[in-house]
């Protein structure tokens, strides 16, 4: 986490312009979620019959602005398909999986635009790191497939994680997408079994989902982790 924060304060104090755009980009990014879904959350939770109640113009309505919020992350993508699953069931599924998709697509070309190979051309400035970016680079499918179903990973993340590395956009989205056809299909499913949605945590569905994910999850980026950082980069390497 320290290693993290050290890199993003380095990418924003850069002299070059387009390496300091994408920092500040990122950064807010990152920070505007933390403030946003906590509103979200909070009328998630406390508008549960409203919500119910709405009609199909309203649902329209919420889906659009939905789709633009969730695709920067200022609404929480793993709230949100846990409560469609509740409210609307697998009627849900291919409502979300457009969103999700074509959030992943808008995400991604919205930071490719800002960063514009900006992230790559500094990372190669330094040897070692370049290094491990291409190690890197040769797990980008497996990569963003667990980025795509680990619950601790943030949405837009993901989107501007692959795009700053210039990965490939049809391996992107190829990739992308079987991750989160995966991850729609157990939330849904989880929401369309929970009794109570103002319980959710002490469900034990979502409960077990949430613990079986982050598991999985962890273990496959530790296992990236073991691929890319294993063999240490010497000066025989540089």
């Amino acid at each position: 986490m320290k290693e993290s924060i050290e890199a993003l304060l380095k990418i924003i104090a850069s002299t070059d312009k387009r390496v300091r755009v994408s920092g500040i980009f990122l950064l807010c990014m990152i920070t505007l979620p933390l403030l946003t879904n906590s509103t979200f959350l909070v009328y998630l939770f406390t508008h549960i019959d409203t919500i119910k109640a709405w009609d199909s113009d309203t649902i329209i309505i919420a889906v659009v602005i939905l789709f633009f919020t969730s695709s920067f992350s200022l609404t929480s993508t793993n709230f949100m398909t846990v409560a469609a699953g509740y409210f609307y069931g697998w009627k849900a599924y291919p409502v979300l999986l457009g969103m999700f998709l074509g959030g992943s697509i808008l995400g991604y070309l919205i930071a490719n635009a800002v960063n514009r190979g900006a992230i790559i051309e500094w990372i190669k400035q330094n040897k070692k790191a370049s290094i491990y970016v291409d190690r890197l680079k040769t797990q980008e499918g497996y990569m963003v497939f667990i980025m795509r179903i680990a619950p601790f990973i943030v949405f837009n993340l993901t989107n501007i994680a692959c795009a700053f590395i210039s990965m490939p956009f049809k391996k992107y989205f190829f990739y992308g997408a079987l991750g989160i056809i995966v991850r729609l299909i157990v939330a849904v499913y989880v929401g369309s079994q929970i009794q109570s949605f103002e319980n959710l945590y002490d469900d034990p569905i979502y409960y077990v989902q949430n613990i079986i994910f982050i598991a999985i999850s962890g273990l496959a980026f530790y296992r990236l982790y073991d691929k890319i950082m294993k063999e240490p980069v010497t000066q025989e390497n540089l």
